[in-house]
């Protein structure tokens, strides 16, 4: 094969990048697997801290009811004095004369 020196003029330094691009070509699937490994990190980082702040707000409901089950706890028996505190009222304002029952019947 017979090159002229104009043919070399273009193909030397075409040889380097040809030599570059094999050399990438190469390298592709470690490049990718490397990148692959950063995105898997960084989504396995994501999905711990997802995992710790549904754990910490579960935690926090889980609080939160036993709190709000103590207050309602303490409401309920607040209300429960006080409806018998009327009762007792109503049962105090009774008329002494009248009857609790009426007669309907003709």
């Amino acid at each position: 094969m017979n090159m002229k020196s104009v043919d070399l003029q273009i193909a030397v330094p075409r040889t380097s990048e040809a030599g570059r691009m094999q050399q990438d070509q190469q390298q592709r699937p470690l490049i990718d697997q490397t990148i692959l490994a950063g995105q898997n990190i960084k989504a396995s980082e994501l999905e711990r801290k997802k995992s710790q702040a549904m754990e910490q707000s579960a935690h926090n409901k889980a609080i939160k009811r036993e709190g709000n089950a103590a207050a309602d706890q303490e409401k309920g028996q607040a209300e429960a004095e006080e409806k018998q505190e009327e009762r007792e009222r109503e049962q105090a304002a009774e008329h002494p004369f009248k009857g609790r029952h009426i007669d309907l019947s003709l």
